[in-house]
């Protein structure tokens, strides 16, 4: 298969970041376990020497692995603006240097309980933090793009030319408009085109999500990618590999991906307005997050657990607040609200019973390769239906087979096939409408020459498909279908499972419109999918849920991806987002609370009246019970179900 060879960006950012976050984070490590050992006496180090060691630890730190931050302060002064680097490089700064002073020149500052009190590990644990995020954001961009080669990669290495009729090999990628292909059964299409000879059933999936191949003929279209299941034919080269369909594809998930969220817009606007209140309140806000943090941090862990434990699995934690706040979700139908795979529903047959037509039908399709072929053989095994024995069998690409049977000559395709053949459907008609309307797929049956019957086949629906409707409209949440399939199968589903919204008929281009559309009005909109197509409306939808069941690339442009098929999890998702934010906020409200009530008193606000001062033990001992409650509430969030 071919597929691109240019390193990726995000490939050497996350080696960019990779050791500074290892030595930040084993800093921390080193720094947490010399003042848990002092803190709760297991073993004893002088202070002073803390401090050095602290030193050491955090000018390391602070001057390598935060020299992104601080460059961003620099190029933010520049521009006389401010966003989150600034407010990173600024706390980071403001802790780093104080406590340089305190260990330095102590006597500018009266020691508390006997000793100086540093800062270094604040310093050290927002830097260790902030790294975490941004390397598994690019980790994530990353497999994203690995995700993108792989679909370009889509494409055979070589593909069969014909040269004044003669068969040459060529690399894919030198194809040229205007080379004509030859493609082979069970071949991948190396190329956009027009066929210009032969017939052939094309599973282009990639491009509409639905299994059923498309029967086609000279004139029509073919898209690199896809793949040829029955017939041969050749083919003109109409695009360059730069302007292909795959390409295309692939360009709109990395504009997707790329493109910065209205959220983190947002949040940049709002840190420069918000970043010079942060500095005049930096004390108390310091105080405020560094109790609030264990509690933040608890609360994400035991939620993002939990979620591991029920099959969810998010991506990062960024995208929580936005999981509760959807009010659209949008959902593919085949693969994801279908099983994605057509089974026989009903067999129908005239002058015979339906069970000796099963026979006759399967007998013959067991030859055949095709995909309907497949699903009427594995439903005749079902029905512990005996096989017979076949001669002249003929596979006619696109349009059906036949064969004799027990001395009887039987031909199965679909009705325009019958009518080249000139068989009389007539005395089906009654029997054929309502099949039609429901958007099922029809193979019909003659027995020597005349019609006998026909095999009804449909995508099931999963059987949890219309439980998660149902409750995310509990949820407030409104579904809504988009499918490349066309509008009487989309119709059908939508009905049986009770959806009221829904598109049909759609590429993946016009997939990514209707979320954009949806987006405009400024509500939070998520999209729930599994194949190829979906890739670039999972990733350009605020939230992307994906079905580990489905492609690569589906999955690494989600959110979220849900193990397994099923889809009683998507509500689930998210009535756990929303716990943990709440369970976030709980927690952000007592932190809060306590620093409002012991900040004030703890620095002598009392003395002067009242000649209340709070002994730094009293202190010490509420600040640990916070902490014990803020962590004891988000480990609740265990108990999600």
């Amino acid at each position: 298969m071919t597929g691109t060879q240019d390193s990726d960006p995000t490939d050497s950012e996350v080696a960019e970041l990779r050791w500074p976050l290892l030595f930040s984070l084993a800093s921390v490590a080193i720094t947490m376990f010399i003042m848990a050992g002092e803190h709760f006496h297991f073993f004893h180090i002088d202070p002073e020497v803390s401090g050095h060691i602290q030193f050491v630890l955090a000018t390391a730190v602070y001057f390598w692995c935060g020299k992104r931050f601080h460059l961003g302060l620099w190029h933010s002064l520049k521009r006389k603006s401010a966003d989150m680097n600034t407010l990173i490089s600024l706390g980071t700064s403001a802790a780093y240097f104080f406590s340089v002073v305190v260990l330095f020149k102590p006597s500018l500052f009266p020691a508390t309980g006997g000793h100086s009190e540093f800062y270094f590990d604040t310093a050290i644990m927002i830097i260790a933090l902030i790294l975490l995020g941004r390397f598994l954001e690019a980790k994530a961009r990353s497999r994203s793009s690995s995700a993108i080669r792989k679909l370009l990669e889509a494409r055979p290495d070589e593909a069969t030319i014909v040269v004044n009729g003669t068969e040459k090999q060529k690399r894919s990628e030198y194809l040229e408009i205007g080379d004509i292909v030859r493609v082979r059964p069970g071949e991948w299409i190396a190329a956009d085109g027009e066929i210009i000879e032969g017939t052939g059933s094309v599973n282009e999936s990639m491009l509409t999500g639905e299994a059923l191949p498309v029967d086609k003929q000279t004139g029509d279209q073919v898209t690199g990618g896809t793949i040829n299941t029955t017939g041969s034919f050749d083919f003109r080269v109409t695009t360059a590999q730069s302007e292909s369909r795959l390409t295309k594809i692939a360009a709109m998930v990395r504009q997707a991906l790329s493109a910065k969220p209205q959220i983190q817009r947002l949040v940049d606007k709002v840190a420069s307005i918000f970043v010079p209140i942060v500095i005049g309140l930096s004390v108390v806000t310091l105080a405020i997050w560094l109790l609030a943090g264990a509690g933040f941090v608890f609360a994400l862990k035991a939620g993002i657990g939990r979620g591991a434990g029920m099959g969810i699995l998010f991506r990062s934690g960024d995208s929580l607040e936005q999981i509760g706040k959807v009010s659209t979700m949008f959902f593919d139908k085949t693969g994801t609200l279908t099983n994605g795979a057509f089974r026989v529903v009903n067999m129908h047959g005239i002058r015979q019973s339906s069970e000796s037509l099963l026979r006759l039908v399967a007998s013959v399709e067991s030859k055949s390769e095709h995909p309907l072929a497949k699903a009427v053989v594995e439903y005749a095994q079902e029905q512990g239906v005996a096989f017979a024995s076949v001669s002249d069998f003929v596979s006619y690409a696109g349009a059906g087979a036949e064969g004799t049977v027990e001395g009887k000559r039987v031909l199965l395709g679909t009705a325009k096939f019958f009518q080249y053949r000139k068989i009389d459907l007539s005395a089906l008609a009654a029997d054929v409408d309502p099949e039609l309307a429901h958007g099922r797929s029809l193979m019909f049956v003659a027995i020597d020459g005349t019609a006998a019957g026909f095999v009804t086949l449909a995508d099931t629906i999963k059987p949890d498909a219309s439980t998660a409707i149902h409750e995310l409209s509990m949820l407030g949440i409104t579904a809504t279908m988009l499918t490349g399939d066309n509008q009487h199968s989309a119709q059908s589903v939508a009905r049986e499972i009770g959806i009221t919204n829904f598109k049909a008929e759609l590429l993946p281009q016009q997939k990514l419109n209707a979320i954009a559309e949806a987006k405009s009005s400024g509500a939070i909109i998520g999209m729930v999918g599994d194949g190829i197509n979906d890739a670039p409306a999972l990733a350009a939808a605020d939230i992307g849920i994906a079905l580990s069941s489905g492609s690569d690339i589906a999955v690494e442009s989600a959110a979220v991806t849900l193990t397994g098929s099923g889809l009683r999890k998507v509500p689930q998702v998210i009535r756990l987002a929303r716990a943990i934010v709440r369970n976030i906020k709980q927690n952000l409200f007592w932190a809060f609370f306590y620093n409002v009530i012991t900040i004030p008193v703890a620095a002598g606000a009392l003395y002067p009246a009242f000649g209340i001062q709070l002994s730094p033990i009293i202190a010490a001992a509420a600040m640990s019970l916070s902490s014990i409650f803020v962590v004891t509430n988000a480990l609740r969030l265990r108990r999600f179900h």
